[in-house]
């Protein structure tokens, strides 16, 4: 009985081993240690993920900061708006244009980020030539130029331009593109650090 028993263990367990095996396949893998088996990259699929990367940077970033320059050009026009009526009362109320800033209903406009600058006298017979809206640190090398209803040869009164003017050429080259982007028209007048581009 003991002998029949001894054989009868073995047997067993040949029979699991082999069921098991037929379940799990013929034979269980060896332990990998590679690093995509461990759960990581390797070095080429880091590199050619840096590489993707990099393109799209290279791609984007330069419209990324171009609509960040045509956003602050908006930003500017809106600060002008006001001051640009406040002129017009001024007139209607005085018949002529003011000499400073500090005429104006609305107080003397400059800020940290906007600057205002008066062009001509706007008294007797020299009349007030236009009116230059920049902000120079967030808009290099352009301001926003605006001719007033009043005072001005007829073909001038009322016109609206992005001008260039810098005496860096790169500064130069990127306040074009600006420019040209905000108004979406070629200049009508350049000279030699800079160009006048319409935006009527």
């Amino acid at each position: 009985m003991n002998k029949i028993y001894q054989k009868i263990i073995p047997a067993a367990q040949n029979l699991s081993g082999g069921i098991l095996t037929q379940f799990l396949g013929r034979s269980l893998p060896a332990k990998s240690h590679s690093l995509r088996g461990a759960g990581g990259f390797t070095l080429v699929e880091l590199l050619v993920v840096v590489l993707i990367i990099g393109i799209l940077a290279a791609v984007a970033y330069p419209q990324y900061r171009m609509a960040v320059y045509k956003a602050r050009f908006t930003q500017l026009q809106a600060a002008a708006q006001p001051i640009m009526r406040s002129f017009e009362r001024y007139y209607m109320q005085n018949g002529n244009t003011p000499t400073t800033l500090d005429e104006l209903d609305i107080g003397k406009p400059q800020t940290s980020s906007l600057q205002v600058i008066v062009v001509g006298s706007g008294t007797g017979s020299i009349p007030l030539d236009h009116v230059r809206f920049q902000m120079p640190g967030k808009l290099p090398g352009l301001y926003y130029q605006w001719y007033p209803y009043v005072g001005h040869q007829a073909h001038w009164i009322g016109k609206h331009y992005c001008n260039v003017e810098s005496s860096n050429e790169t500064t130069r080259e990127l306040a074009k593109k600006i420019c040209r982007a905000v108004s979406g028209r070629e200049p009508d007048n350049c000279g030699t650090y800079g160009c006048r581009y319409p935006m009527d």
